[in-house]
């Protein structure tokens, strides 16, 4: 059961596509916090400001009952078996209880593999190459791992000039420094970039996460200005690519 629940993380029973389309739901709950797949029974908890799904299926026949357990979003799967007059009550508190130790300590590993992978400074070829003093970059994109999900981006500068002042202009919001923006890896190099906004209203818009909603909302000659391509080498980025503004970082250090 391991060999195959690894099989399914890694995509070698299916295209990674079509594992993605497999690891959603077929129908909501009458809960905020439930789904159900097919065949997956789907929980999802609060980690960090965010919500992090729990793919499960479970089984008992007789005095024997299982449970599998996904969690997609770590790359991670446990099984779960019981046997006796209470199998099932067995299997279903220590899936409770496997879920809240597990979670949080997976929580805080991807975090300090995003800073040693992930974080840092990146500048313009032409930049990092030549040795051009700091003070006279003018494409540079700084991530950093905070608090929040995924990477944030806490400077993006191109040509010298902020990027998020000409977004701030197009989402209708005063101040640059209101906007906010993280990346989220989507498959294969891809990461998506999503930006936050004050939200002030308590109407279902204002309490929604729509931010997902408006992913690839603005282009620029074509190409989405929200999309970035990581190139990974064996000591992490060796280059991120932000497709809509035809820029290409590598890392500064």
């Amino acid at each position: 059961m391991s060999t195959f629940l690894r099989s399914i993380l890694t995509s070698k029973l299916l295209t990674p596509v079509r594992t993605s389309a497999w690891l959603k739901p077929t129908s909501f709950t009458s809960g905020l916090n439930g789904a159900a797949g097919m065949p997956w029974e789907i929980f999802r908890i609060p980690v960090a400001g965010r919500v992090v799904d729990v793919y499960t299926k479970s089984g008992d026949i007789a005095v024997y009952a299982a449970y599998s357990v996904l969690v997609p979003e770590f790359g991670v799967g446990v099984t779960i078996h019981a046997a006796g007059a209470q199998a099932y009550r067995a299997t279903a508190e220590l899936l409770e209880l496997v879920v809240a130790k597990l979670v949080p300590e997976l929580e805080t590993l991807a975090r300090e593999q995003a800073k040693t992978g992930y974080a840092g400074t990146y500048t313009s070829k032409a930049a990092a190459f030549s040795g051009t003093n700091e003070t006279a970059v003018t494409d540079r994109l700084v991530l950093a791992v905070d608090a929040g999900p995924g990477l944030r981006i806490q400077t993006w500068t191109r040509g010298g000039k902020d990027v998020f002042a000409g977004l701030a202009v197009l989402r209708g919001v005063k101040n640059a420094s209101d906007v906010a923006a993280r990346l989220y890896p989507v498959v294969d190099g891809r990461w998506r970039m999503v930006m936050e906004t004050p939200k002030e209203g308590t109407g279902m818009l204002e309490t929604t996460c729509d931010s997902w909603m408006k992913v690839d909302q603005f282009r620029y000659a074509g190409l989405p200005v929200d999309e970035f391509h990581f190139q990974m080498g064996q000591n992490g980025v060796e280059s991120i690519q932000a497709l809509g503004l035809r820029q290409t970082f590598v890392n500064r250090a």
